[in-house]
């Protein structure tokens, strides 16, 4: 009998298989070799995945579908986590750590930004952690997810500039897939901060985290 815990993971899981499916046929009907679509894919699936556990909680306030699912906020942000360390792996094989710091160093210094971060808030969900943290310092570092988020979107700014320019120039093509994760982490930042702070900074009665 496979617990609640890890059913939430398969399902998780899934969902992140059906995700880099989809984002890795987005890219390679750009044109993209498949090394470099495969890379793509995992990037845009760790930030779908991580933008996920940040949106539930504040839509969960006020839509009773969301409160069913508050449970895989965490699921969602470790194997986002895992995906997105996946990607850093796969872009150091591919490009080598030279060529990124020294061709895309801006986008490298925001992305290992975000991950450190991010990793940071996984650590201190580790039980222990939290109970030697305390409440009140717990939620102080919470609140680095926004650093995070703003983080994560400029390494995607800095690294497809190029890629937006010539899709504006030529509208009616496929637009590159980091459009849409921007656009949907600009969407998951801005519910967060209109519920969490235009709102008052109020979480709701069944959110434990």
């Amino acid at each position: 009998m496979v617990d609640k815990l890890t059913q939430g993971y398969l399902k998780i899981g899934a969902l992140g298989i059906a995700l880099f499916t989809i984002f890795f046929g987005w890219s390679y009907s750009l044109g993209l070799p498949i090394n470099t679509a495969v890379n793509r894919a995992t990037a845009d699936t760790a930030f779908i995945m991580i933008g996920m556990a940040y949106i539930i909680g504040p839509l969960a306030m006020k839509y009773k579908w969301f409160l069913t699912k508050l449970f895989y906020r965490k699921h969602l942000g470790v194997l986002g986590l895992t995906i997105a360390i996946a990607h850093d792996i796969q872009a150091i094989l591919i490009f080598s750590l030279g060529t990124l710091i020294s061709t895309r160093f801006l986008g490298f210094f925001f992305g290992a930004l975000a991950l450190i971060i991010f990793a940071t808030l996984f650590i201190i969900t580790i039980k222990p952690v939290m109970k030697m943290l305390g409440p009140k310092a717990w939620r102080r570092l919470q609140s680095w997810g926004y650093y995070g988020l703003l983080f994560a979107m400029v390494h995607v700014f800095s690294q497809d500039t190029k890629i937006w320019s010539w899709w504006l120039k030529n509208p009616f093509s496929i637009p590159p897939t980091s459009l849409f994760v921007v656009t949907f982490w600009f969407l998951t930042f801005a519910i967060r901060t209109y519920f969490y702070t235009y709102l008052g900074g109020k979480k709701h009665p069944t959110e434990k985290n």
